[in-house]
């Protein structure tokens, strides 16, 4: 099976969406990421491995392939962590398939499944907004900051166990909605 959510990468500026995609199949279980990515976004098969282990939610025993279109710019971001668990448990369908379309995921996962503070944060959402993108699932610690943007969704996100719960719909984040 296969999925996408979104995230985004702020230059300058303007921002590029930027489609997180999924991909399991039955070989020996591994995670790739391809897509023209720098070693912060490298290292996050080993950032994920932990924070599933340590969050309790199952990382398929599958090959991962994770794919970050447009695959012509680069990606030097930790903060697509988030997107990426995401996709992984919408295509191992762990969680419903909700209409993610305009919705974004943004945040580094740290080993323990806690969900870090990412730099440019304001940049982004603005990015995002200027989109199409109306809601932004963030790191819990930069919602301050992330509140001074108006009209936009926030979904303040702590853990990656947090978030499991609330995409699965057994525990719901409350949204803030800015004005």
């Amino acid at each position: 099976m296969s999925a996408t959510i979104n995230s985004i990468i702020a230059t300058g500026t303007t921002g590029i969406i930027v489609d997180i995609e999924c991909h399991l199949s039955n070989n020996l279980p591994n995670i790739v990421i391809v897509g023209f990515a720098n070693k912060a976004v490298d290292e996050a098969k080993e950032r994920l491995r932990g924070a599933f282990s340590d969050s309790s939610v199952m990382l398929p025993r599958k090959r991962i392939t994770i794919n970050l279109a447009p695959a012509d710019i680069p990606k030097a971001d930790s903060g697509f962590d988030l997107a990426i668990a995401v996709s992984i448990l919408l295509a191992s369908e762990q969680i419903i398939d909700n209409d993610f379309s305009h919705s974004c995921f943004m945040g580094e996962l740290g080993l323990d499944g806690s969900v870090k503070a990412i730099r440019g944060i304001i940049g982004k959402i603005l990015a995002g907004r200027a989109r199409g993108m109306t809601t932004f699932y963030i790191p819990a610690p930069n919602m301050s900051q992330a509140q001074l943007i108006p009209n936009v969704v926030l979904v303040p996100v702590a853990t990656l166990k947090a978030l499991y719960a609330h995409l699965a719909g057994t525990k719901l984040i409350t949204p803030i909605n800015t004005t």
